[in-house]
């Protein structure tokens, strides 16, 4: 039997103080009751059952609960208290103390979550001003690095100015006394004179002078092939411009160059005439400076719309299979990576999870991509340590799509392997899990690294 006050303030029920029952059966007073109702609900302390409500008035009055108070009161007499009340008041409160002290501990792991998660978050925020730090000491170097060689090249351009001003006035020289010297030797010979023949011998000796002297105001200078081309220094220098390898296949295109300074690296991109906005030279004189036993290719990965980082493969030693992914990268013969999907995730989670990508006719895998024929890919020096990074082809017809392995791999040794991703395994694993939800990882860019 319920007790006659409230099981909360242990207000004794009267006139002004009713009982009012809930949808669980539990009765309380109304002035306790308004005060446990938030956001349109209520939560019985008893059995913390959640009930919807806006006002205390709304819930019914425990007309069975008053009826056996005043049964108790009628034949017990008014005014006597009942022997049980101290006990069940004293019940209460326990259950109530019991409750706080519960909601108290949920509030304090609470708290403590809260704690971890601001500290995990401030950790994150340190590392990335770093980072950033980093990045702009390194943009400084950079900026002062330019400013020098901007310098230098402005003072060579004025050297030069100067050398061609001293060699127009040599050429008007010798225009001048040229057809004196003409006409002196063949009056020489007609004479015979030894007098004549000295005077045009001095002659002679000046305009070998001054010959020699243009020769050493200007002298040839070798330029790199690189710098073929170029409309000038300063618009090679712009770091932030970065042109996309767009539709490199299409016939009639003239294919062209791009380079761009990246940290004293020089990125070789590969654009049509369609693109030719920046300084540039054609794809074959850059290729003569290429290391091709040391080659760093470079793959630009972008998923839900935006650039997510970039990943460098060394491609050592100089093998058919790296050509031919050096190839694809630059798009040299018109197939290019670029625009091609990351198609597939293999053993996710597993020993020798590893991805498949470079499907430029196909995008899933099906197509025969291969563009150099006769490849020998049993070859012993395609035999490598599967470890994580490894680069490897598949077989056949296919042999120009390739593996990327993103775990730490195993310790035995694979065959048909031609590269190591050097940089960028955090962007290639952050892919994976991207792959296993919504398939739209692209390789947006692609090109290799030329040694300045």
């Amino acid at each position: 039997m319920e007790s006659s006050d409230c099981k909360l303030c242990a207000e004794t029920y009267s006139e002004s103080i009713r009982p009012r029952v809930l949808q669980c059966g539990h009765s309380y007073c109304s002035g306790c009751l308004e005060n446990l109702i938030k956001d349109v609900k209520i939560s019985c302390p008893t059995c913390m059952k959640e009930h919807p409500c806006v006002s205390s008035s709304d819930l019914p009055i425990n007309y069975d609960l008053e009826q056996s108070i005043s049964d108790l009161k009628r034949l017990g007499g008014s005014g006597q208290p009942n022997k049980f009340q101290p006990n069940i008041r004293k019940k209460t409160t326990h259950r109530f103390i019991a409750e706080q002290v519960s909601n108290a501990k949920e509030l304090l792991l609470s708290t403590e979550d809260m704690e971890t998660q601001l500290e995990t978050y401030s950790k994150f925020l340190y590392t990335y001003l770093g980072d950033q730090e980093e990045l702009h000491r390194k943009l400084r170097n950079m900026m002062k690095w330019h400013e020098s060689i901007i310098k230098k090249t402005k003072k060579e351009t004025q050297k030069i100015a100067e050398l061609q001003e001293d060699l127009k006035n040599n050429h008007e020289s010798l225009i001048e006394i040229l057809p004196s010297i003409t006409n002196e030797c063949h009056e020489a010979m007609n004479r015979s004179s030894a007098d004549d023949l000295a005077k045009v011998l001095v002659n002679m000796d000046v305009l070998g002078n001054m010959v020699e002297k243009s020769k050493l105001e200007f002298p040839n200078r070798e330029l790199t092939a690189w710098q073929k081309g170029l409309k000038s220094l300063e618009e090679m220098l712009n770091v932030l411009e970065t042109l996309n390898v767009t539709e490199s296949h299409r016939k009639g295109d003239l294919l062209l160059t791009s380079i761009h300074l990246d940290d004293k690296l020089t990125i070789l991109e590969k654009f049509t005439k369609s693109k030719e906005e920046a300084s540039s030279v054609t794809h074959s004189e850059a290729l003569r400076v290429l290391d091709k036993d040391s080659t760093t290719a470079f793959l630009d990965l972008e998923w839900d719309g935006s650039f997510k980082g970039r990943v460098h493969i060394s491609l050592s030693p100089d093998t058919p299979l790296a050509q031919q992914f050096r190839i694809l990268c630059t798009g040299d013969q018109g197939p290019t990576y670029a625009q091609t999907k990351i198609f597939q995730v293999v053993n996710k989670g597993q020993d020798l999870e590893y991805i498949w990508g470079g499907d430029y006719m196909s995008n899933d895998g099906s197509g025969n991509t291969a563009l150099m024929e006769g490849l020998d890919l049993s070859d012993p020096v395609y035999k490598r340590v599967g470890e994580a990074g490894a680069v490897w082809a598949r077989d056949g017809t296919k042999s120009a799509q390739f593996g990327i392995i993103t775990d730490k791999g195993r310790t035995i040794i694979y065959s048909k392997i031609f590269g190591k991703v050097k940089d960028g395994m955090n962007v290639l694993r952050s892919a994976v899990e991207r792959i296993e939800r919504v398939n739209d990882v692209m390789v947006v860019k692609c090109g290799i690294i030329l040694p300045l």
